[in-house]
């Protein structure tokens, strides 16, 4: 990396054109394999879990970021999260990743409606989850 961009500045500083960076390879999907096997069945299952849901909770926390959005439009967008809420803890048991899941959705859903935020209510890891999607939302 460093070797490619010293090379650059003396492409430059003697007038030849710069060819353009080679971008950094993409992880494969051999190399995202490797890395999730190294995780514990319960961590793949708890990162599924958050793959699943995280869509989701973005989309609640964009529509909260935007004040031109209606009550109607946020209260459906409520439902729906509450709606996922119900079906993320339909028949899990306490202790499950799923109720975690459900708690972060109902949640969001609240603040949609208009209950304050307080992102101590949620546990690990959807408080930081949700901490940086609102950060996130906040720099663009």
């Amino acid at each position: 990396m460093f070797s490619q961009a010293l090379q650059t500045m003396e492409q430059q500083i003697s007038g030849q054109p710069a060819a353009p960076p080679t971008p950094a390879p993409a992880p494969t999907a051999a190399m995202v394999e490797a890395m999730l096997s190294q995780l514990s069945p319960a961590q793949r299952a708890e990162l599924q879990i958050i793959s699943q849901v995280a869509p989701l909770l973005q989309q609640g926390i964009q529509l909260l970021q935007q004040p031109d959005r209606t009550a109607a439009e946020r209260g459906w967008a409520a439902q729906g999260l509450a709606q996922a809420a119900e079906q993320a803890a339909a028949g899990e048991a306490p202790g499950s990743p799923w109720l975690a899941a459900a708690a972060a959705l109902r949640q969001v859903s609240a603040w949609l409606q208009g209950t304050p935020a307080d992102l101590s209510q949620l546990a690990e890891p959807y408080q930081s989850l949700i901490a940086q999607m609102l950060e996130g939302s906040n720099n663009e």
